[in-house]
């Protein structure tokens, strides 16, 4: 969620707490303003957030989403880093911690309370619960098939939303209702040029393949460079059923063609 239009009335602010954190430090740390736009949009510097209203029902491959309340929203794009000892991917270590314990007692020591003044000095810190245990009840899924922190959900807002304006990282844009039919119009198009241009089931399966490759291909490419979320399994059935739809057409033909040489033949050999 990014703004909220029915806010709570005791919350000044529209927005989120994971952007209002993210504006907050664009702007006194790296001096990047944030304006809002006529169509609801958000523009931070030169980079305009692909937010949405919460009324769309389908969004990427989300056929029946629901936010819950209006407002505007966007796609988290989850940032992922490898755990050392077990090699594996998590999502609850894009960022350095500090324990509570390091707090206790900085009067006495203070060596400690410069070296944490100088860790946390121009960055965002979020305090909150870490530990999965504690905090089981609030957990959220995620697409990575784990469990996270609501803490580190808004670390994972915060980072998108920084990265992709300090450091150009792909926001995720799905496509909605004309996008999305024209994509899918395109490569039912393919299917039948190939059907038209091809008349061999071998060529078409070859031809068909390609195109499937290429389709893939294209997915990969716009999904990981540009952050679009476009369809790829309608396209992909669409030339898949197309392809084998004459395929067996064709085979019905040869099937028909030599039940009606057998006939003749049969034929001639009763007359002789």
């Amino acid at each position: 969620m990014i703004g909220d239009k029915s806010a709570n009335p005791r919350c000044k602010s529209p927005y989120a707490f994971g952007l209002v954190l993210a504006l907050k430090y664009l702007e006194e740390i790296k001096g990047i303003n944030h304006q809002s736009l006529p169509d609801e949009k958000i523009k931070i510097g030169n980079v305009i957030l692909p937010t949405f209203p919460t009324e769309h029902k389908r969004v990427g491959g989300y056929q029946n989403f629901d936010a819950g309340r209006g407002g505007l929203q966007m796609l988290l794009n989850y940032r992922v880093s490898k755990d050392r000892p077990t090699n594996s991917k998590r999502l609850d270590r894009i960022a350095d911690r500090i324990s509570i314990e390091n707090f206790t007692n900085l009067s006495r020591n203070p060596t400690n309370a410069k070296e944490i003044t100088k860790f946390v000095k121009n960055r965002i810190v979020i305090i909150g619960v870490t530990d999965k245990e504690f905090a089981k009840n609030k957990l959220f899924q995620t697409p990575y098939q784990q469990e996270i922190t609501p803490i580190w959900l808004h670390a994972q807002m915060i980072s998108q939303i920084l990265s992709g304006v300090i450091d150009r990282r792909p926001f995720l844009r799905p496509w909605f209702g004309w996008e999305n039919v024209v994509w899918i119009s395109a490569w039912s198009l393919v299917g039948g040029l190939i059907i038209w241009r091809f008349r061999s089931g071998i060529h078409i399966v070859l031809m068909t393949s390609i195109a499937i490759i290429i389709l893939y291909g294209s997915y990969f490419i716009l999904f990981y460079w540009q952050g679009l979320w476009t369809p790829l399994i309608p396209p992909a059935l669409i030339l898949v059923t197309t392809s084998g739809i004459f395929i067996l057409y064709i085979i019905s033909q040869k099937i028909q063609k030599l039940q009606l040489q057998i006939s003749v033949a049969y034929k001639k050999l009763i007359h002789n």
